[in-house]
């Protein structure tokens, strides 16, 4: 049953989501978001699977704090010789820094620099490549990975500025 709500999905640091939540992204694609493989729960990884049978493409997010971390890819297998496309997506790309102002230590998040994302990008890219060849899966169905910070972007506003540094470009 598809339900329509103003309401924003739900978030957080460890697993929030106990329900599929989609956005319609045009007429023909809506993006789901679902509990995950590795949920908490027996219960909520049974759903994820069960919509994973009707996905056309599977989006990975992986944390630019580890990214890649590839025996991940195992539980997608099914669905990657299936040919559907990979997309990585690597999630807080952002860093702390410290400056000194006024003498005192002041932390602030930053986006990481292009350098770095295109460092982990490639790094990315290139072991799931291998782990994908390895599995005996097209390595022609894993799109090149995309660096992305939604806190920086909320933080800045959400104007096209923000996004475009935040990776949403």
């Amino acid at each position: 049953q598809i339900v329509q709500t103003a309401e924003c999905f739900h978030e957080g640091a460890t697993e929030t989501t106990a329900r599929l939540q989609g956005v319609c992204l045009g007429d023909g694609l809506v993006l789901l978001d679902t509990p995950g493989l590795h949920s908490v729960t027996d219960e909520n990884t049974a759903l994820t699977q069960r919509f994973l049978d009707s996905a056309d493409a599977v989006l990975w997010l992986t944390s630019s704090t580890s990214p890649g971390q590839v025996q991940e890819l195992d539980e997608l297998a099914l669905e990657l010789r299936r040919s559907k496309p990979l997309l990585p997506i690597i999630t807080r790309s952002d860093c702390i820094e410290e400056d000194e102002i006024e003498g005192e230590i002041v932390r602030f998040l930053r986006n990481k620099t292009e350098s770095n994302r295109a460092l982990q990008e490639t790094d990315v890219q290139k072991r799931a490549a291998q782990k994908l060849l390895l599995m005996g899966i097209d390595t022609a169905l894993l799109q090149a990975p995309v660096s992305v910070s939604v806190h920086m972007a909320r933080a800045q506003g959400l104007t096209i500025e923000a996004m475009a540094e935040a990776g949403f470009e």
